[in-house]
């Protein structure tokens, strides 16, 4: 399956590779590139969630971050203003 890039747009995979990797909906995907030309798509580890939020929170404890801060910058990228 080709497609151009499109800004926004929404990527879908064919069945049997949503199968084969044991995709359901609404499962998250991770966006890795390689060597900056090819984009790969990862099903994360169940603990993928966890370092994540880990790394959050000490961010934002080191950046002095209030949550009612992080939460407007949050709404203000995605309404786009």
């Amino acid at each position: 399956m080709k497609s151009k890039a499109k800004k926004n747009i929404t990527i879908e995979l064919p069945s049997d590779v949503i199968k084969r990797v044991k995709l359901e909906e609404g499962d998250w995907l991770v966006v890795k590139t390689l060597e900056g030309k090819e984009v790969v798509l990862e099903k994360p580890k169940s603990d993928y969630w966890d370092e994540t939020f880990s790394w959050g929170k000490k961010f934002s404890k080191e950046q002095k971050l209030k949550r009612g801060s992080v939460q407007k910058a949050i709404n203000s990228l995605r309404s786009g203003k």
